[in-house]
């Protein structure tokens, strides 16, 4: 009887909390995470939001992130291609909690996901702000170094999600909290870093996963106002009793 309470009825999906920009249509490859039994292991074979067939899903790579008890958690690689007839419009937002999803077993179901959000940009050309160097940790922590090409001000910074992480993830310049605004001359450089920190383990915002796009808004000394975008991730890390709360907190919606 144990072994049959731990089973799931059905593959189910931690949430993801995405918010990417989609240039010029160029779609970038997104990684979905999902939950199978272990004794009746299964592959995602399709994705698709409702709605949505401006684009397709194709589900290019499914993985073995890591074997629990009772469970395996995988991983699935989604490229996104553009309807080619229909492009999508710079200023166009797809945003969807849910996906119809099918499994390499025939199973299908409209799945939770989390939020995710694909804003359609055109990209921009002579931006005030150039990427000198990016890098991330284990830690869940990153940075890019960014250079100016003019004079310019950086006058905030903004992310989806913002609201529901509050202290959980903390933004730094040069390795100390930012302030803002502030000025740069040309040549002068910034680190701007990043750290998703969950101190209160119970948190079940730690059981999420988190891609975004933070804005820089800039302004150059000639009032041209732009937006620079950098990258900033989240992985949890899951022990059995996360496995355990995540399907239980799913079998109840």
């Amino acid at each position: 009887m144990a072994f049959y309470a731990n089973q799931l009825t059905k593959p189910i999906f931690p949430n993801h909390y995405y918010d990417l920009a989609v240039y010029n249509n160029s779609f970038p490859n997104l990684d979905f995470y999902y939950l199978v039994n272990r004794r009746k292991p299964m592959d995602l074979v399709d994705f698709a939001i409702p709605g949505h067939t401006e684009i397709r899903w194709q589900v290019v790579h499914n993985e073995t992130v890591e074997t629990f008890s009772h469970q395996i958690l995988k991983k699935a690689t989604l490229n996104l291609v553009a309807n080619p007839v229909h492009p999508l419009r710079p200023g166009t937002e797809i945003a969807f909690q849910e996906a119809d999803v099918i499994f390499s077993d025939n199973t299908k179901f409209l799945a939770p996901i989390g939020q995710v959000y694909l804003a359609i940009i055109h990209a921009p050309s002579g931006l005030p702000l150039r990427w000198s160097s990016a890098g991330s940790s284990t830690g869940n922590t990153g940075y890019t170094v960014l250079q100016a090409n003019h004079k310019v001000e950086i006058s905030a910074f903004s992310y989806h999600f913002q609201d529901q992480l509050a202290d959980n993830l903390r933004i730094m310049l040069d390795d100390t909290p930012a302030r803002l605004p502030f000025t740069l001359n040309q040549g002068d450089s910034f680190k701007l870093g990043y750290q998703f920190d969950f101190p209160d383990k119970n948190n079940p915002l730690a059981a999420n996963y988190y891609r975004i796009d933070g804005k820089l808004n800039v302004q150059t000394v000639d009032g041209v106002r732009s937006t620079v975008l950098t990258d900033m991730h989240y992985q949890p890390y899951f022990q059995e009793v996360d496995i355990k709360q995540l399907r239980l907190a799913r079998e109840k919606t």
